[in-house]
């Protein structure tokens, strides 16, 4: 069994919880605002399975947060006589809180695949490959946050808990590792199809570095959130720090796939107005690239 590195104190385990919560509300409100904005705005331009996407991932957030308050007030309201109430029986909200992280997780780069799916109908058809990790990272991902989810749900307490401690930690870091190796093939992909319509024209070519630069910004954040949740459930045992990268993940992810279909509207605009300044040729390519864009 893995050594407590930190000790479980009242303030260590309720503090954590306290700030997560925080944070989890504050980029709640930031990605129910651009859902709310893109259904009102953009959602009637996009396939039937986007909207149904978004949706659900949406409810699934609003549960987590609605699940994180609550055993926030639990163990800080209801529960405060100390550290033998924070470790004594687990509530449905822990389980349900980190399945709804692994499924907003798992939903969002099921949304990349399928754009990289459409992107590549008119160029850089090998990159489909790329779909074959990215699958498997993304099974491999929910497969070991089920199996946390599963330890969670069955374990009466946390000293229940406790006694899988060596297949939480591989689960945790499984999980977490292929979050990130996800993130890195969905980054890396992108950025190559991107590139491969960037040939059109020069204001085509900015237009792909400006989405090469939100590929790019989405993979830091989730990646580095992926990873210090494994880092910091390992090195601060003991304490609840870890969920705070944990559940700003799912966060961030809603946050990344409505950017991408909110932005998507006016990079489409300006393609648009370069084509109808070039010639035939680059016309052509420019409606291949407004098509792929307008497909996913």
């Amino acid at each position: 069994m893995a050594r407590i590195r930190q000790p479980p104190t009242f303030a260590n385990m309720t503090g954590s919880q306290l700030i997560s919560a925080m944070i989890n509300c504050f980029f709640f409100g930031i990605a129910f605002l651009m859902t709310v904005q893109y259904f009102r705005r953009q959602a009637r331009k996009d396939p039937i399975y986007v909207r149904v996407m978004i949706a659900v991932m949406i409810a699934l957030a609003t549960l987590q947060t609605i699940f994180v308050n609550h055993q926030s007030y639990r163990d800080t309201i209801s529960r405060h006589d100390g550290v033998q109430d924070l470790r004594g029986i687990i509530e449905f909200t822990i389980p349900g809180k980190f399945i709804c992280v692994f499924l907003i997780t798992f939903i969002a780069q099921m949304f990349f695949a399928a754009r990289i799916w459409t992107l590549t109908k008119k160029v850089g058809r090998s990159a489909r490959f790329a779909l074959i990790p990215l699958v498997a990272l993304s099974l491999l991902q929910l497969v070991n946050g089920c199996i946390l989810v599963h330890l969670e749900a069955t374990s009466e307490t946390f000293v229940d808990l406790s006694a899988h401690t060596p297949l939480l930690i591989r689960a945790t870091a499984m999980q977490g590792t292929a979050t990130a190796a996800a993130d890195i093939v969905i980054t890396v992909t992108l950025c190559y199809l991107y590139h491969a319509y960037g040939s059109v024209s020069s204001k085509v070519h900015d237009t792909v570095d400006r989405l090469v630069i939100y590929a790019i910004n989405r993979a830091v954040a989730t990646s580095i959130c992926a990873m210090l949740n494994v880092f910091l459930y390992y090195f601060v045992s003991g304490t609840y720090y870890f969920i705070i990268p944990a559940l700003m993940t799912s966060q961030l992810y809603i946050i990344s796939v409505v950017s991408v279909l909110t932005s998507k509207e006016s990079l489409r605009d300006e393609i648009e107005q370069e084509a109808q300044k070039t010639d035939g040729m680059t016309k052509i390519d420019s409606n291949k690239y407004s098509y792929s864009e307008k497909s996913v």
